[in-house]
């Protein structure tokens, strides 16, 4: 193995103090006072948080309730007042399909009058018995219509 030359490298001297025991001992109980120190005033600080915390969350559900009754009141007010208008509307309509449906129950009498005139001067053109025949079909016609209109009357 081939020979490594060092070169040669002349330290000063360094003088170091002497330490006693009792130095270090104080020194490390200085270190550990401090730590808890540090310890309770984070404690401290962590409880002053959670009052104001705590102070913050009691303001707050403190006018919850009042907030949640008004909030309500005005729900009720604004139901109230949808439930008015859509009452008047209904109503309105109601009297206008009522106007409607007796309109439209005029011009049918209207009509079936027609109708019948017509078939009037029919029947007087056919023999007795056909025109006996036609007088029973509208009677039945009659009939007929009678039911319709009351049932669709009901349902109106």
């Amino acid at each position: 193995m081939p020979e490594v030359n060092l070169p040669h490298v002349d330290l000063p001297d360094v003088d170091l103090p002497d330490i006693s025991l009792d130095d270090v001992t104080r020194t490390l109980k200085d270190a550990a006072y401090v730590v808890i120190g540090f310890g309770v005033l984070t404690v401290q600080k962590m409880q002053v948080q959670r009052r104001e915390f705590t102070q913050q969350a009691e303001d707050f559900t403190k006018d919850l309730p009042e907030q949640l009754n008004a909030q309500i009141a005005e729900v009720r007010e604004n139901l109230e007042k949808i439930t008015s208008e859509a009452t008047s509307r209904l109503e309105k309509l109601s009297g206008n399909f009522d106007e409607q449906f007796k309109a439209v129950e005029d011009r049918l009498a209207d009509l079936e009058a027609r109708i019948d005139e017509l078939l009037d001067d029919v029947a007087a053109r056919l023999p007795d018995q056909a025109a006996e025949l036609v007088s029973q079909a509208r009677d039945a016609a009659r009939d007929a219509r009678a039911q319709v209109r009351s049932i669709v009357g009901r349902a109106a």
